[in-house]
């Protein structure tokens, strides 16, 4: 096992207490993002939220994915909070959020929006926003597995056990920045799979190590998101992400990296919102597992 398997498992030697924890201040978007499971025949995990969209400030996005469209597909879909997060990959690019700002429209009524950015992890000692950058944001979502990008450090040798090693260093990386508020599709290295074997990696985690890491998340109210395709295609893997992080008090942020409109209101996903609603009842998630900003920020 390679040097980066060594720094997690050596890391953080204190025992997380198998509880949930309590008290997260969420604030009136908490409010509104659980009003609907109080609707009659409501599903006991509704899904009101997408936590990570991008627009056309996005170069990968499709040029559909103007905001006053994005604002229209997410109301039509019942959505309650939806989040911004462009790239923010070069310092070229840190000035986006300002700019998604300029751009914004009024939203639809009911419909709570966050400004903020998807950044990545370079390494697990670097990351590709600065403090200064991240305050400025709503919500920072810090990408630990762009392995398919130049810019981004892989493992030094190239077996399934290194590359498990050098994400999970990678996203102790990103919690330890201080800034970070949701690990976005997580553990699943579908983005380098013409190199990398994605079932022996996910079977190749340590998961003393894996549990080292969902407990500091938890600690530093890290979440980590769910995307519905990811979670579908890993189910039993990430169901196992699901039960062991919410015992130490991990929470999950829903989102469907959406690059267009129909990923908005996750029309993409086989059953919609009803689809998505019955798998994260089948990974046994609670409601109050559902993560959301933990001040009020929202416009």
């Amino acid at each position: 096992m390679g040097t980066h398997a060594k720094r997690i498992s050596n890391a953080g030697k204190t025992n997380c207490p198998p509880k949930t924890i309590t008290g997260y201040q969420y604030g009136i978007t908490h409010e509104r993002l659980f009003s609907y499971r109080y609707r009659k025949g409501a599903s006991p995990v509704p899904v009101t939220q997408n936590m990570q969209v991008h627009t056309v400030f996005s170069s990968c996005a499709k040029r559909e994915m103007e905001i006053p469209a994005i604002f229209e597909e997410a109301h039509a879909h019942g959505l309650e909070l939806i989040a911004f997060t462009d790239h923010l990959n070069t310092p070229e690019q840190w000035d986006i959020p300002s700019r998604v700002r300029e751009q914004m429209v009024e939203p639809p009524p009911g419909l709570a929006v966050l400004v903020g950015c998807e950044a990545q992890m370079t390494a697990p000692d670097r990351v590709s926003i600065t403090p200064e950058v991240a305050a400025k944001c709503d919500v920072v979502l810090i990408a630990c597995n762009h392995y398919h990008l130049r810019s981004v450090e892989g493992p030094d040798q190239g077996s399934a056990a290194d590359w498990a090693a050098h994400h999970l260093a990678m996203i102790e990386g990103a919690i330890d920045t201080g800034f970070c508020d949701v690990i976005p599709h997580p553990f699943v290295l579908g983005k380098v799979a013409d190199r990398v074997d994605v079932d022996a990696v996910l079977a190749s985690y340590d998961w003393n190590a894996l549990s080292e890491i969902l407990c500091k998340a938890a600690e530093r109210r890290v979440a980590f998101e769910l995307n519905p395709s990811q979670v579908e295609r890993h189910f039993d893997f990430m169901r196992r992400i699901v039960q062991e992080g919410r015992a130490v008090g991990c929470r999950f942020s829903i989102g469907s990296d959406a690059h267009q409109l129909k990923y908005v209101g996750y029309d993409h996903f086989p059953g919609g919102i009803d689809g998505v609603e019955d798998l994260l009842e089948r990974l046994g998630l609670d409601p109050d597992g559902i993560w959301a900003p933990a001040k009020e920020r929202a416009h």
